[in-house]
């Protein structure tokens, strides 16, 4: 193995060192900032159809839509044709 492999091995330990140090040290809780929605009332889903998939579908969809768990209502949709 020639010096220059050795070095690139070593500078990849390094940032693996690096990278796991800022995980262990920022390993907090993900907190929400304003907001008076309770935690988990709304989902976000989004969705894709790539083109060729169907014959109907030459150039592919895609589109996402926004559920309301409490009262299972969609609050917003939208489909997108490119």
């Amino acid at each position: 193995m020639n010096k220059l492999n050795k070095l690139f091995i070593w500078i990849n330990i390094l940032f693996l060192i690096v990278n796991l140090f800022f995980l262990i040290k920022n390993s907090g809780i993900a907190e929400i900032e304003g907001g008076s929605a309770p935690i988990g009332r709304f989902q976000i889903a989004t969705w894709q159809l790539p083109p060729g998939q169907e014959s109907f579908n030459k150039e592919g969809y895609y589109g996402y839509y926004i559920l309301d768990t409490t009262t299972g209502k969609i609050i917003e949709k939208d489909i997108e044709r490119p």
